[in-house]
């Protein structure tokens, strides 16, 4: 029997009821659906697992965000006639030590439960924030 002959008739008992698997397909013998749900149990695992623990801690992930945060920003800036803005590497390093601080302590503001204040990461960081300190306050 030629091999594509056999894989035929695998996938006939398979899936289509006939005389050759008793008129029921290997498919929905008892077996067979628990391997299949099994196969789908960890399919799913993985993928949760993935996206709530590998994913969020990947920094090519928030390098994707960042970069159409950026894109999206100058587009709109040049079709006002205003310049592109700059990445800073400053800047940066700054919103990735406060990023770094609410992931660790669990919270989503401005300012720390502890009371820290973007002022401080900007320091941090080495970058001058005097005029934009006169602006804001």
């Amino acid at each position: 029997m030629s091999m594509m002959k056999r894989v035929g008739e695998a996938v006939k008992n398979y899936f289509i009821p006939r005389e050759g698997n008793d008129n029921k397909p290997h498919i929905l013998r008892p077996r067979a659906i628990a391997f299949v749900c099994m196969v789908a149990l960890v399919a799913e695992s993985a993928f949760v697992f993935g996206a709530k623990y590998i994913i969020p801690q990947s920094k090519l992930f928030g390098i994707i965000e960042v970069n159409a945060l950026i894109d999206e920003t100058n587009a709109s800036r040049v079709s006002n006639g205003l310049p592109d803005l700059q990445v800073s590497p400053l800047l940066t390093a700054a919103a990735q030590d406060k990023a770094n601080d609410e992931a660790t302590k669990g919270y989503f503001a401005h300012t720390s439960p502890q009371g820290v204040t973007p002022w401080y990461w900007f320091q941090q960081a080495g970058y001058n924030f005097d005029y934009a300190e006169r602006i804001l306050r």
